[in-house]
């Protein structure tokens, strides 16, 4: 068994609730699903749940992997790929003795109502499911339900869903996992920009982090990992129109992240 990891992280109860985003970059390699980084993964949070946190997973990757199938319809891929990364998830917490729960969500479950107002009503649904999992020691798995989303039903990428999870579920800290690469693919740095900065202006906390890094969510929590991490962080940044971008960028590059 491991020792303890110490509790360094200012923003972060000695039981608290965290939110995983896992980008597709972190999870994927050339080959398909990078096994090494989901086990890993499973490793870090299965230690971590068994301390009394609590976890809620966004997981990107279901259409690459329905792509590497030979699926050229995006949507179809993602629907061929969700259920073989929900089965590398089952297996790598199985390994632990922890169940995982399936989630799809679109942007219908958060659709505003009269005046703007978010439907209570569904995000309490939501807020009732993964709770409901948590009590009853299960992980929840959430992903973007992209088979059947339209361009009207669409988030447009999981940074989107992560805020909107981490705002409706109170989490202590969001954890960003990725290798941004702006220029490919939904997501990154800019979409990343854009969400963390509506978690900090709304007072969550958050950290982005290089996703193939071994250990990387308990360095985390240790305060370990450099990031962005706090609304004051955030006002600094804002006085370089480019500066929250640029650091995200040198915060996954590898000059920073080599010890």
């Amino acid at each position: 068994m491991q020792e303890s990891i110490s509790r360094e992280h200012p923003d972060l109860p000695s039981q608290g609730k965290v939110l995983v985003k896992v980008g597709t970059s972190s999870i994927t390699d050339n080959d398909g699903l990078d096994l090494r980084v989901l086990s890993n993964l499973a490793d870090n949070i299965a230690w971590l749940w068994d301390q009394g946190n609590k976890f809620v997973i966004i997981t990107s990757g279901a259409r690459v992997l329905g792509e590497m199938s030979g699926i050229k319809d995006s949507r179809t891929a993602a629907g061929v790929g969700q259920p073989m990364l929900m089965e590398a998830y089952r297996k790598a917490f199985d390994t632990y003795g922890i169940q995982i729960e399936q989630l799809l969500l679109e942007s219908t479950h958060f659709d505003r109502g009269v005046m703007g107002l978010l439907n209570r009503n569904k995000v309490k649904n939501i807020i009732h499911a993964i709770s409901t999992a948590w009590s009853e020691g299960v992980i929840p798995v959430v992903n973007e339900n992209d088979p059947v989303a339209t361009e009207r039903t669409t988030l447009g990428d999981n940074d989107k869903l992560a805020r909107r999870i981490s705002r409706a579920m109170d989490v202590d800290i969001t954890i960003f996992l990725s290798t941004v690469d702006s220029r490919n693919g939904r997501g990154g740095a800019g979409s990343k920009a854009i969400e963390i900065r509506r978690i900090l202006r709304a007072g969550g906390s958050v950290m982005l982090v290089d996703g193939k890094r071994q250990d990387v969510v308990k360095k985390v929590l240790e305060g370990d990992v450099i990031g962005i991490r706090n609304a004051q962080e955030l006002i600094e940044l804002q006085r370089n129109r480019n500066g929250i971008r640029n650091r995200i960028r040198n915060a996954l590059s590898n000059r920073t992240w080599q010890n």
